[in-house]
Protein backbone atom coordinates (compact mmCIF):
# COMPACT_ATOMS: atom_id res chain seq x y z
CA UNK A 1 0.00 0.00 0.00
CA UNK A 2 1.29 3.48 -1.21
CA UNK A 3 1.66 6.24 1.24
CA UNK A 4 0.50 8.60 -0.79
CA UNK A 5 -3.09 10.37 -0.57
CA UNK A 6 -5.63 7.19 -0.72
CA UNK A 7 -8.35 9.47 -0.85
CA UNK A 8 -7.31 10.03 -4.46
CA UNK A 9 -8.90 7.05 -5.49
CA UNK A 10 -12.12 4.97 -6.02
CA UNK A 11 -12.26 3.86 -2.65
CA UNK A 12 -12.41 7.37 -1.34
CA UNK A 13 -14.68 7.95 2.19
CA UNK A 14 -14.49 12.20 1.45
CA UNK A 15 -16.36 10.87 -2.09
CA UNK A 16 -18.34 8.54 -0.35
CA UNK A 17 -19.73 10.85 2.23
CA UNK A 18 -20.38 13.76 -0.61
CA UNK A 19 -22.16 12.09 -3.33
CA UNK A 20 -25.47 13.80 -3.99
CA UNK A 21 -28.46 12.76 -1.79
CA UNK A 22 -30.51 11.52 -4.64
CA UNK A 23 -31.55 7.78 -3.91
CA UNK A 24 -32.64 7.32 -7.02
CA UNK A 25 -29.67 8.29 -8.53
CA UNK A 26 -27.29 6.78 -5.87
CA UNK A 27 -28.55 3.45 -3.78
CA UNK A 28 -25.60 4.57 -1.89
CA UNK A 29 -27.16 8.12 -0.49
CA UNK A 30 -29.06 6.98 2.00
CA UNK A 31 -26.66 5.46 3.90
CA UNK A 32 -24.18 8.19 3.51
CA UNK A 33 -27.05 10.57 5.13
CA UNK A 34 -27.51 8.01 8.04
CA UNK A 35 -23.41 7.30 8.47
CA UNK A 36 -23.19 11.28 9.04
CA UNK A 37 -26.66 11.20 11.23
CA UNK A 38 -25.53 8.16 13.13
CA UNK A 39 -21.68 9.81 13.86
CA UNK A 40 -23.94 13.34 14.87
CA UNK A 41 -26.53 11.26 17.28
CA UNK A 42 -23.88 9.61 18.87
CA UNK A 43 -21.51 12.88 19.72
CA UNK A 44 -24.03 14.51 20.91
CA UNK A 45 -26.36 12.00 22.95
CA UNK A 46 -23.70 9.62 24.29
CA UNK A 47 -21.76 12.01 26.57
CA UNK A 48 -25.09 12.75 28.04
CA UNK A 49 -25.42 8.91 29.16
CA UNK A 50 -21.46 9.17 30.21
CA UNK A 51 -22.49 12.36 32.37
CA UNK A 52 -25.26 10.01 34.25
CA UNK A 53 -23.36 7.39 34.65
CA UNK A 54 -20.43 9.66 36.76
CA UNK A 55 -23.83 10.91 39.05
CA UNK A 56 -24.30 7.22 39.35
CA UNK A 57 -21.24 5.77 40.31
CA UNK A 58 -20.33 8.77 42.54
CA UNK A 59 -23.73 7.91 44.18
CA UNK A 60 -23.15 4.55 44.69
CA UNK A 61 -19.91 4.48 45.60
CA UNK A 62 -20.72 7.33 48.02
CA UNK A 63 -24.05 5.21 49.86
CA UNK A 64 -22.77 1.99 49.47
CA UNK A 65 -20.13 0.01 52.02
CA UNK A 66 -17.03 -1.59 50.41
CA UNK A 67 -18.75 -4.58 51.03
CA UNK A 68 -21.71 -3.56 49.31
CA UNK A 69 -19.98 -2.30 46.54
CA UNK A 70 -17.57 -5.24 46.13
CA UNK A 71 -20.65 -7.55 45.22
CA UNK A 72 -21.59 -4.88 42.65
CA UNK A 73 -18.90 -4.89 41.18
CA UNK A 74 -18.37 -9.09 41.04
CA UNK A 75 -22.24 -9.20 39.92
CA UNK A 76 -21.53 -6.65 37.11
CA UNK A 77 -18.45 -8.94 36.29
CA UNK A 78 -20.49 -12.47 35.95
CA UNK A 79 -23.11 -10.48 34.01
CA UNK A 80 -21.06 -9.55 31.61
CA UNK A 81 -19.05 -12.92 30.91
CA UNK A 82 -22.64 -14.49 30.92
CA UNK A 83 -24.14 -12.58 27.95
CA UNK A 84 -21.09 -12.85 26.41
CA UNK A 85 -20.63 -16.46 26.71
CA UNK A 86 -24.32 -17.54 26.45
CA UNK A 87 -24.75 -15.54 22.79
CA UNK A 88 -23.47 -18.46 20.71
CA UNK A 89 -23.11 -16.61 17.72
CA UNK A 90 -25.95 -14.54 17.98
CA UNK A 91 -24.14 -11.64 18.64
CA UNK A 92 -21.38 -12.21 15.79
CA UNK A 93 -24.28 -12.66 13.17
CA UNK A 94 -26.24 -9.79 14.41
CA UNK A 95 -23.07 -7.91 13.88
CA UNK A 96 -22.33 -8.43 10.31
CA UNK A 97 -25.31 -9.66 8.85
CA UNK A 98 -28.47 -8.01 10.32
CA UNK A 99 -28.28 -4.50 8.63
CA UNK A 100 -30.78 -2.51 6.46
CA UNK A 101 -33.39 -3.46 3.93
CA UNK A 102 -32.86 -1.92 0.25
CA UNK A 103 -34.84 1.45 -0.61
CA UNK A 104 -35.73 1.81 3.44
CA UNK A 105 -33.67 4.19 5.71
CA UNK A 106 -33.55 2.10 8.48
CA UNK A 107 -35.59 -1.19 8.42
CA UNK A 108 -34.11 -4.34 9.51
CA UNK A 109 -33.04 -6.95 7.22
CA UNK A 110 -31.55 -10.79 7.67
CA UNK A 111 -32.44 -13.35 10.51
CA UNK A 112 -33.65 -11.24 13.12
CA UNK A 113 -36.24 -13.81 14.36
CA UNK A 114 -33.91 -16.30 14.58
CA UNK A 115 -31.11 -14.43 16.28
CA UNK A 116 -33.52 -12.99 19.09
CA UNK A 117 -35.30 -16.13 19.59
CA UNK A 118 -31.55 -18.07 19.96
CA UNK A 119 -30.40 -15.41 22.16
CA UNK A 120 -33.86 -15.26 24.37
CA UNK A 121 -33.11 -19.11 24.67
CA UNK A 122 -29.39 -18.89 25.17
CA UNK A 123 -30.26 -16.39 28.09
CA UNK A 124 -32.81 -18.66 29.79
CA UNK A 125 -30.63 -21.54 29.88
CA UNK A 126 -28.30 -19.56 31.62
CA UNK A 127 -29.59 -18.44 34.50
CA UNK A 128 -29.98 -21.74 36.53
CA UNK A 129 -25.97 -22.54 35.95
CA UNK A 130 -25.20 -19.44 37.19
CA UNK A 131 -27.48 -20.33 40.33
CA UNK A 132 -25.85 -23.83 40.56
CA UNK A 133 -22.08 -22.41 40.36
CA UNK A 134 -23.51 -19.59 42.74
CA UNK A 135 -24.06 -22.57 45.54
CA UNK A 136 -20.51 -22.99 45.78
CA UNK A 137 -18.88 -19.90 46.53
CA UNK A 138 -19.04 -19.61 50.10
CA UNK A 139 -15.76 -18.89 50.13
CA UNK A 140 -16.21 -15.84 48.22
CA UNK A 141 -18.37 -13.58 50.63
CA UNK A 142 -19.18 -11.23 47.24
CA UNK A 143 -20.57 -14.15 45.50
CA UNK A 144 -22.33 -16.18 48.04
CA UNK A 145 -24.58 -12.63 48.76
CA UNK A 146 -25.73 -12.78 45.20
CA UNK A 147 -27.89 -15.49 46.30
CA UNK A 148 -30.27 -13.85 48.84
CA UNK A 149 -31.14 -11.55 45.69
CA UNK A 150 -30.65 -13.85 43.08
CA UNK A 151 -34.63 -13.77 41.58
CA UNK A 152 -33.52 -9.91 40.86
CA UNK A 153 -30.19 -10.74 39.57
CA UNK A 154 -31.66 -13.42 37.11
CA UNK A 155 -33.90 -10.96 36.00
CA UNK A 156 -30.94 -8.16 34.72
CA UNK A 157 -29.11 -10.76 33.39
CA UNK A 158 -31.90 -11.87 31.40
CA UNK A 159 -32.83 -8.14 30.42
CA UNK A 160 -29.42 -6.92 30.00
CA UNK A 161 -28.70 -9.61 27.03
CA UNK A 162 -31.66 -8.93 25.03
CA UNK A 163 -31.24 -5.05 25.14
CA UNK A 164 -27.76 -5.26 24.06
CA UNK A 165 -28.89 -7.43 20.91
CA UNK A 166 -32.02 -5.43 20.16
CA UNK A 167 -29.22 -2.49 20.80
CA UNK A 168 -26.75 -3.93 18.26
CA UNK A 169 -29.87 -4.47 15.65
CA UNK A 170 -30.56 -1.26 15.97
CA UNK A 171 -27.03 -0.03 15.04
CA UNK A 172 -26.69 -2.11 11.89
CA UNK A 173 -30.00 -0.08 10.79
CA UNK A 174 -28.08 2.94 11.26
CA UNK A 175 -30.87 3.94 13.80
CA UNK A 176 -28.16 5.37 16.19
CA UNK A 177 -30.01 7.57 17.76
CA UNK A 178 -32.61 5.49 18.70
CA UNK A 179 -29.81 3.65 20.36
CA UNK A 180 -28.19 6.32 22.31
CA UNK A 181 -31.99 7.51 23.50
CA UNK A 182 -32.68 3.94 24.54
CA UNK A 183 -28.99 3.66 26.38
CA UNK A 184 -29.86 7.30 27.95
CA UNK A 185 -33.23 5.95 29.47
CA UNK A 186 -31.59 2.98 30.55
CA UNK A 187 -28.58 4.98 33.12
CA UNK A 188 -31.29 7.55 33.80
CA UNK A 189 -33.68 5.12 35.38
CA UNK A 190 -31.45 3.28 37.34
CA UNK A 191 -30.25 6.75 39.04
CA UNK A 192 -33.43 8.06 39.96
CA UNK A 193 -33.99 4.64 42.64
CA UNK A 194 -31.05 5.09 43.36
CA UNK A 195 -31.20 8.45 44.53
CA UNK A 196 -34.13 8.13 46.40
CA UNK A 197 -32.34 5.06 48.13
CA UNK A 198 -29.05 6.95 49.01
CA UNK A 199 -31.02 9.64 50.67
CA UNK A 200 -33.15 7.49 53.24
CA UNK A 201 -29.42 5.59 54.66
CA UNK A 202 -26.93 3.80 53.63
CA UNK A 203 -27.99 1.66 50.42
CA UNK A 204 -28.16 -2.12 50.89
CA UNK A 205 -27.54 -4.82 47.97
CA UNK A 206 -30.97 -5.80 47.66
CA UNK A 207 -31.58 -1.83 47.04
CA UNK A 208 -28.84 -1.28 44.16
CA UNK A 209 -30.04 -4.34 42.40
CA UNK A 210 -33.64 -3.28 42.58
CA UNK A 211 -32.31 -0.14 40.87
CA UNK A 212 -30.03 -1.90 38.07
CA UNK A 213 -33.20 -3.90 37.20
CA UNK A 214 -35.64 -1.08 36.62
CA UNK A 215 -32.92 1.17 34.54
CA UNK A 216 -32.42 -2.06 32.45
CA UNK A 217 -36.16 -3.28 32.03
CA UNK A 218 -36.96 0.03 30.76
CA UNK A 219 -34.00 0.03 28.48
CA UNK A 220 -35.07 -3.53 27.25
CA UNK A 221 -38.65 -2.56 26.45
CA UNK A 222 -37.62 1.21 24.82
CA UNK A 223 -34.87 -0.66 22.26
CA UNK A 224 -37.26 -3.82 21.66
CA UNK A 225 -39.84 -1.12 20.61
CA UNK A 226 -38.23 0.39 18.44
CA UNK A 227 -36.94 -2.29 16.84
CA UNK A 228 -40.51 -3.79 16.38
CA UNK A 229 -41.18 -0.19 15.39
CA UNK A 230 -38.94 -0.45 12.47
CA UNK A 231 -39.29 -3.78 11.60
CA UNK A 232 -43.02 -4.27 10.52
CA UNK A 233 -43.24 -1.02 8.97
CA UNK A 234 -40.43 -2.28 6.72
CA UNK A 235 -40.25 -2.55 3.06
CA UNK A 236 -38.61 -6.56 2.10
CA UNK A 237 -35.07 -6.55 1.23
CA UNK A 238 -34.68 -6.97 -2.33
CA UNK A 239 -30.96 -8.23 -2.05
CA UNK A 240 -30.11 -12.35 -1.53
CA UNK A 241 -30.57 -13.67 1.46
CA UNK A 242 -27.30 -15.34 3.13
CA UNK A 243 -27.23 -18.59 3.62
CA UNK A 244 -27.05 -20.16 7.15
CA UNK A 245 -23.89 -22.50 6.41
CA UNK A 246 -22.39 -18.89 5.13
CA UNK A 247 -23.13 -16.96 8.45
CA UNK A 248 -22.06 -19.81 10.98
CA UNK A 249 -18.89 -19.97 9.07
CA UNK A 250 -17.88 -16.12 10.52
CA UNK A 251 -20.35 -16.42 14.04
CA UNK A 252 -18.74 -19.66 15.31
CA UNK A 253 -14.88 -18.37 14.87
CA UNK A 254 -16.09 -15.26 16.27
CA UNK A 255 -17.93 -16.65 19.14
CA UNK A 256 -15.05 -18.96 20.16
CA UNK A 257 -13.21 -15.25 20.16
CA UNK A 258 -15.70 -13.76 22.46
CA UNK A 259 -15.36 -17.01 24.65
CA UNK A 260 -11.30 -17.26 24.77
CA UNK A 261 -11.59 -13.36 25.94
CA UNK A 262 -13.72 -14.42 28.81
CA UNK A 263 -11.01 -16.22 30.62
CA UNK A 264 -8.44 -13.32 30.86
CA UNK A 265 -11.34 -10.26 30.78
CA UNK A 266 -11.29 -7.91 33.15
CA UNK A 267 -14.59 -9.73 34.40
CA UNK A 268 -12.68 -12.57 35.10
CA UNK A 269 -9.98 -10.92 37.01
CA UNK A 270 -12.60 -9.13 39.12
CA UNK A 271 -14.26 -12.95 39.63
CA UNK A 272 -10.37 -14.29 41.10
CA UNK A 273 -9.98 -11.22 43.27
CA UNK A 274 -13.65 -11.83 44.81
CA UNK A 275 -12.54 -15.50 45.74
CA UNK A 276 -9.00 -15.18 46.40
CA UNK A 277 -8.45 -11.31 47.59
CA UNK A 278 -9.06 -8.80 50.29
CA UNK A 279 -12.67 -6.71 49.35
CA UNK A 280 -10.49 -3.99 49.57
CA UNK A 281 -8.45 -5.01 46.41
CA UNK A 282 -11.22 -6.02 44.71
CA UNK A 283 -13.23 -2.88 45.26
CA UNK A 284 -9.93 -0.71 44.44
CA UNK A 285 -9.67 -2.56 40.81
CA UNK A 286 -13.63 -2.09 40.19
CA UNK A 287 -13.41 1.74 41.07
CA UNK A 288 -10.04 2.16 39.03
CA UNK A 289 -11.73 0.39 35.99
CA UNK A 290 -14.66 1.95 36.73
CA UNK A 291 -13.28 5.72 36.21
CA UNK A 292 -11.10 4.71 33.67
CA UNK A 293 -13.72 3.06 31.61
CA UNK A 294 -15.65 6.46 31.40
CA UNK A 295 -12.73 7.60 29.48
CA UNK A 296 -12.99 4.21 27.62
CA UNK A 297 -16.50 4.75 26.69
CA UNK A 298 -15.47 8.48 25.14
CA UNK A 299 -12.92 6.70 23.22
CA UNK A 300 -14.50 7.17 19.69
CA UNK A 301 -14.20 3.77 18.36
CA UNK A 302 -16.81 2.61 21.91
CA UNK A 303 -18.55 6.18 21.56
CA UNK A 304 -19.26 5.76 18.01
CA UNK A 305 -19.47 2.22 17.61
CA UNK A 306 -22.88 1.65 16.06
CA UNK A 307 -21.40 4.09 13.58
CA UNK A 308 -18.67 3.14 13.67
CA UNK A 309 -19.05 -0.53 12.77
CA UNK A 310 -21.24 -0.21 9.73
CA UNK A 311 -19.03 2.27 8.07
CA UNK A 312 -16.39 -0.02 7.96
CA UNK A 313 -18.68 -2.57 6.51
CA UNK A 314 -19.78 -0.11 4.22
CA UNK A 315 -16.36 0.42 3.20
CA UNK A 316 -15.71 -2.74 2.03
CA UNK A 317 -19.37 -3.19 0.42
CA UNK A 318 -18.78 0.13 -1.61
CA UNK A 319 -15.71 -1.25 -3.38
CA UNK A 320 -13.10 -4.44 -4.02
CA UNK A 321 -10.14 -2.00 -2.17
CA UNK A 322 -9.33 -1.58 1.32
CA UNK A 323 -8.09 1.45 0.68
CA UNK A 324 -10.63 3.42 2.18
CA UNK A 325 -10.83 1.04 4.88
CA UNK A 326 -6.83 1.22 5.87
CA UNK A 327 -7.31 4.50 6.04
CA UNK A 328 -10.98 4.47 8.45
CA UNK A 329 -8.69 2.08 10.74
CA UNK A 330 -5.81 4.40 10.70
CA UNK A 331 -8.01 7.68 11.47
CA UNK A 332 -9.75 6.10 14.22
CA UNK A 333 -6.97 4.66 15.75
CA UNK A 334 -5.58 7.99 16.25
CA UNK A 335 -8.52 9.47 17.31
CA UNK A 336 -8.91 6.93 19.62
CA UNK A 337 -5.22 7.74 21.10
CA UNK A 338 -5.58 11.50 21.42
CA UNK A 339 -8.92 10.93 23.43
CA UNK A 340 -6.52 8.44 25.83
CA UNK A 341 -4.03 11.11 25.55
CA UNK A 342 -5.91 13.89 26.71
CA UNK A 343 -7.11 12.11 30.06
CA UNK A 344 -3.49 11.22 30.57
CA UNK A 345 -2.43 13.96 30.64
CA UNK A 346 -5.05 15.54 32.88
CA UNK A 347 -5.06 12.14 35.28
CA UNK A 348 -1.07 13.05 35.62
CA UNK A 349 -1.09 16.55 36.88
CA UNK A 350 -5.08 16.20 38.76
CA UNK A 351 -5.74 12.54 39.49
CA UNK A 352 -5.42 12.92 43.25
CA UNK A 353 -7.76 16.27 43.21
CA UNK A 354 -10.25 14.22 40.91
CA UNK A 355 -10.27 11.24 43.39
CA UNK A 356 -10.52 12.91 46.30
CA UNK A 357 -13.74 14.34 44.82
CA UNK A 358 -15.21 11.29 43.83
CA UNK A 359 -14.45 9.12 47.22
CA UNK A 360 -11.11 9.99 49.61
CA UNK A 361 -11.16 6.27 50.84
CA UNK A 362 -10.05 4.78 46.68
CA UNK A 363 -7.38 8.21 46.71
CA UNK A 364 -4.52 5.61 46.27
CA UNK A 365 -6.07 4.36 42.74
CA UNK A 366 -4.66 6.98 40.83
CA UNK A 367 -1.87 5.01 39.46
CA UNK A 368 -3.91 2.37 39.23
CA UNK A 369 -5.97 4.82 36.94
CA UNK A 370 -2.94 5.74 35.00
CA UNK A 371 -2.03 1.99 34.20
CA UNK A 372 -5.64 1.49 33.09
CA UNK A 373 -4.93 4.71 30.88
CA UNK A 374 -1.95 3.39 29.53
CA UNK A 375 -3.32 0.29 28.62
CA UNK A 376 -6.67 1.70 26.74
CA UNK A 377 -3.67 3.30 24.40
CA UNK A 378 -2.80 0.17 23.20
CA UNK A 379 -5.87 -1.17 23.15
CA UNK A 380 -6.56 1.82 20.11
CA UNK A 381 -5.17 -0.30 17.55
CA UNK A 382 -6.58 -3.06 19.07
CA UNK A 383 -10.22 -2.20 18.97
CA UNK A 384 -10.42 -0.80 15.48
CA UNK A 385 -7.60 -4.31 14.33
CA UNK A 386 -11.02 -6.10 15.34
CA UNK A 387 -13.31 -3.83 13.18
CA UNK A 388 -11.15 -4.48 10.37
CA UNK A 389 -10.85 -8.37 10.61
CA UNK A 390 -15.33 -8.16 11.25
CA UNK A 391 -15.44 -6.06 8.35
CA UNK A 392 -12.97 -8.59 6.21
CA UNK A 393 -14.97 -11.33 7.83
CA UNK A 394 -11.50 -12.95 8.79
CA UNK A 395 -12.17 -13.51 12.59
CA UNK A 396 -9.03 -16.01 13.12
CA UNK A 397 -6.20 -13.50 13.93
CA UNK A 398 -8.38 -11.89 16.63
CA UNK A 399 -9.38 -15.57 17.42
CA UNK A 400 -5.19 -16.45 17.78
CA UNK A 401 -4.68 -13.29 19.75
CA UNK A 402 -7.24 -14.23 22.05
CA UNK A 403 -6.13 -17.93 23.12
CA UNK A 404 -2.40 -16.49 23.72
CA UNK A 405 -3.81 -13.81 26.44
CA UNK A 406 -5.33 -16.94 28.73
CA UNK A 407 -2.79 -17.93 30.36
CA UNK A 408 -2.65 -14.50 31.92
CA UNK A 409 -5.63 -16.00 34.05
CA UNK A 410 -2.63 -18.11 35.85
CA UNK A 411 -0.98 -14.83 36.94
CA UNK A 412 -3.79 -12.47 38.31
CA UNK A 413 -3.69 -13.60 41.97
CA UNK A 414 0.27 -14.03 42.61
CA UNK A 415 0.66 -10.69 41.20
CA UNK A 416 -2.29 -9.18 43.15
CA UNK A 417 -1.73 -10.81 46.83
CA UNK A 418 1.98 -9.05 45.80
CA UNK A 419 1.33 -5.51 44.55
CA UNK A 420 -2.23 -5.39 45.02
CA UNK A 421 -5.01 -3.75 42.60
CA UNK A 422 -1.73 -2.51 41.07
CA UNK A 423 0.31 -5.74 39.89
CA UNK A 424 -3.72 -6.61 38.55
CA UNK A 425 -3.61 -3.56 36.26
CA UNK A 426 -0.60 -4.22 34.59
CA UNK A 427 -1.33 -7.81 33.94
CA UNK A 428 -4.43 -6.04 32.25
CA UNK A 429 -1.59 -3.93 30.09
CA UNK A 430 0.66 -7.28 29.43
CA UNK A 431 -1.97 -8.44 27.94
CA UNK A 432 -2.77 -5.74 25.33
CA UNK A 433 0.43 -6.17 24.46
CA UNK A 434 -0.16 -9.68 23.70
CA UNK A 435 -3.30 -9.85 21.95
CA UNK A 436 -1.91 -6.74 20.02
CA UNK A 437 1.69 -8.59 18.95
CA UNK A 438 -0.46 -12.27 17.80
CA UNK A 439 -3.21 -10.58 15.89
CA UNK A 440 -0.93 -8.14 13.65
CA UNK A 441 1.29 -11.46 12.98
CA UNK A 442 -1.37 -13.48 11.84
CA UNK A 443 -2.60 -10.45 9.85
CA UNK A 444 0.51 -10.13 8.22
CA UNK A 445 0.47 -14.03 7.49
CA UNK A 446 -2.48 -13.79 6.14
CA UNK A 447 -3.37 -14.22 2.50
CA UNK A 448 -4.89 -11.43 0.47
CA UNK A 449 -5.12 -9.06 3.57
CA UNK A 450 -3.70 -5.54 2.37
CA UNK A 451 -3.14 -3.89 6.34
CA UNK A 452 -1.77 -0.77 6.04
CA UNK A 453 -1.16 0.69 9.54
CA UNK A 454 0.76 4.37 9.73
CA UNK A 455 3.12 3.26 12.66
CA UNK A 456 4.73 6.69 12.29
CA UNK A 457 2.11 8.79 12.91
CA UNK A 458 0.83 6.72 16.00
CA UNK A 459 4.32 7.03 17.21
CA UNK A 460 4.45 10.39 16.88
CA UNK A 461 1.65 10.71 19.31
CA UNK A 462 2.75 8.58 21.35
CA UNK A 463 6.41 10.40 21.86
CA UNK A 464 4.50 13.65 22.10
CA UNK A 465 2.26 12.62 25.47
CA UNK A 466 5.27 10.73 26.76
CA UNK A 467 6.99 14.32 26.72
CA UNK A 468 3.87 16.25 27.93
CA UNK A 469 3.13 13.70 30.72
CA UNK A 470 7.19 12.92 31.95
CA UNK A 471 6.89 17.29 32.04
CA UNK A 472 4.42 17.16 34.77
CA UNK A 473 6.76 17.11 37.80
CA UNK A 474 8.55 20.12 36.14
CA UNK A 475 5.54 21.97 35.97
CA UNK A 476 4.48 21.25 39.29
CA UNK A 477 7.76 22.02 41.35
CA UNK A 478 7.83 25.30 39.02
CA UNK A 479 5.13 26.12 41.38
CA UNK A 480 2.59 26.32 38.96
CA UNK A 481 -1.12 25.61 39.86
CA UNK A 482 -2.03 21.69 38.78
CA UNK A 483 -5.12 23.12 36.63
CA UNK A 484 -2.50 25.30 35.15
CA UNK A 485 -0.43 22.69 34.59
CA UNK A 486 -2.87 20.76 32.43
CA UNK A 487 -4.13 23.26 30.52
CA UNK A 488 -0.23 24.41 29.57
CA UNK A 489 0.28 20.75 28.90
CA UNK A 490 -2.84 20.27 26.58
CA UNK A 491 -2.12 23.00 24.94
CA UNK A 492 1.24 21.56 24.06
CA UNK A 493 -0.08 18.58 23.23
CA UNK A 494 -2.22 19.89 20.37
CA UNK A 495 0.55 21.75 19.07
CA UNK A 496 2.86 18.96 18.59
CA UNK A 497 -0.29 16.87 16.85
CA UNK A 498 -0.63 20.18 14.49
CA UNK A 499 3.70 20.77 14.10
CA UNK A 500 4.42 17.23 13.42
CA UNK A 501 1.31 16.71 11.49
CA UNK A 502 0.62 12.95 12.98
CA UNK A 503 -2.53 12.84 10.90
CA UNK A 504 -1.74 12.26 7.30
CA UNK A 505 -3.62 14.59 4.28
CA UNK A 506 -5.89 11.44 3.58
CA UNK A 507 -7.13 11.20 7.30
CA UNK A 508 -7.32 15.19 7.75
CA UNK A 509 -9.76 14.94 4.66
CA UNK A 510 -12.12 12.32 6.09
CA UNK A 511 -12.72 14.15 9.30
CA UNK A 512 -13.34 17.67 7.26
CA UNK A 513 -15.85 15.03 5.06
CA UNK A 514 -17.65 13.83 8.29
CA UNK A 515 -18.15 16.83 10.01
CA UNK A 516 -19.15 19.30 6.95
CA UNK A 517 -22.39 18.48 6.60
CA UNK A 518 -25.14 16.42 9.04
CA UNK A 519 -27.73 14.62 6.81
CA UNK A 520 -31.34 14.87 7.24
CA UNK A 521 -32.29 11.47 7.61
CA UNK A 522 -34.94 10.88 10.82
CA UNK A 523 -34.80 7.82 12.97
Amino acid sequence: MKRHSVFARQADLHVILHRPMSTRANPHASVNRMIVDGFWSALMLKPMSALIGIIYLVVLVRAASTESYAVYVAAWAIIEIATLVSNAGSLPAAYRYVNRTSGSAYSPAGPVFPILALRAITLICTVPIIFVILQFQDGSPSLAALLAVFPIFAAIIFAEGMARMTDVMLESCLAQRRVQFSQMLRISFKLIPLLYFSSKSEITVQQIFIAEAIGVGIGLLTSAGSLGSLYWKKERPNGKKEEFQAIMRYALPAYLTQFANVFYSIDAFKIVLSKLSDPFVLATFGFAHSISGIVQRYMPVNMLSGFMRPLFIHSVHANDDLASLNTCNNLWTKLNMVTVCIALTVFCYNGNWIISIIEENYVDSVVVILVFLVSFLVSSLRLCLANFCLSIEYPRPPLFAEIACIPSLLFIVPISMAFGALGAAFVVLLNEFIWLSVCLLSLKKAVGVRLAIDWLGLLKIGAIVFCVCSSAFILVFGNFASIVASIIALIAFAGGIWLTSAFREDERVAMLALVSRRGSSQA
